[in-house]
């Protein structure tokens, strides 16, 4: 995986618990398994601030396998040096995600 630097940090949630990634082949491999399962995720927004994206993506009837409903979306927020991701970090929502990468929403 070219865009994910060597060394980088991850910590991902599935469900109740967390996932703590700490190779870019640990990375690699969760992905290929999550596109074996099932639904495909779509992306739905990116923001860019600094050296922190926010990345929003949709997967279709995921709300039927967790808990806590979310209009079947996720949020990541990704620290970016260099082109390359070098952390990671799931988040609760949209505003958390845009909190993490000091983005301020304004209505």
């Amino acid at each position: 995986m070219a865009v994910v630097a060597t060394g980088w940090r991850g910590v991902a949630s599935a469900g109740p618990t967390v996932t703590r990634v700490r190779h870019e082949h640990e990375l690699e491999t969760a992905l290929a398994l999550q596109a074996q399962r099932g639904p495909r995720a779509q992306l739905d927004e990116v923001i860019g601030h600094g050296d922190k994206v926010v990345v929003a993506v949709r997967t279709p009837g995921a709300d039927a396998h967790r808990l806590r409903q979310s209009d079947d979306r996720d949020y990541a927020m990704f620290t970016v040096r260099d082109g390359r991701i070098v952390a990671l970090r799931d988040c609760r929502d949209r505003t958390d995600a845009l909190t993490r990468a000091g983005i301020e929403e304004h209505a």
